[in-house]
């Protein structure tokens, strides 16, 4: 869901949330679902986001909208993981996302599971990568690394891939 030349023709004018939603939510719903594993989660996540910026009122100027609501995402995420603590759930949600990539329900199964092999630091760039199509210089903005680092980090997960996959 690529959007950028949208973004890039707007930047600096008020972002509108409701062609906002419909431009991101996926890449945003992706996103959370990565990082919490539960579908249901995942759109309480997006929900939340959502609402907050209402609330706010923003929808101001946002040069990156897309970035902007990934890093939210990334923060409702966190805040989802604290409260329900250690536990870790994986939904077969998380894999149809591979499946929309890939296009092969068995190999998409091994992608999620070699993907949830990787650290967390390799396995969102991965997934900020492929599912929501950032760019580096994005991936960094959304984590607060530098564009540098969300390449190397990418690299680093692309040759572990290769070598879990058997494609090395």
């Amino acid at each position: 869901m690529r959007v950028e030349a949208e973004a890039a023709e707007h930047a600096g004018e008020s972002m509108d949330l409701r062609a906002a939603y419909h431009a991101y939510a996926g890449p945003m719903y992706w996103y959370a679902l990565s990082l919490l594993g539960r579908a249901e989660e995942a759109e309480d996540v997006v929900h939340d986001v959502f609402v907050a910026l209402l609330q706010r009122g923003k929808g101001g100027a946002i040069a990156q909208p897309r970035a902007y609501l990934l890093k939210a995402v990334r923060r409702q995420a966190v805040r989802a993981r604290r409260r329900r603590g250690r536990e870790v759930w994986y939904a077969e949600e998380a894999r149809v996302s591979w499946v929309e990539v890939i296009g092969d329900h068995d190999r998409a199964l091994d992608v999620d599971r070699a993907v949830r092999s990787l650290p967390e630091e390799q396995r969102e760039v991965v997934t900020l990568k492929a599912l929501a199509e950032l760019t580096f210089r994005e991936i960094g903005q959304v984590l607060g690394i530098s564009e540098n680092t969300a390449s190397s980090r990418y690299r680093l997960a692309l040759a572990k891939l290769r070598r879990d996959l058997g494609k090395e």
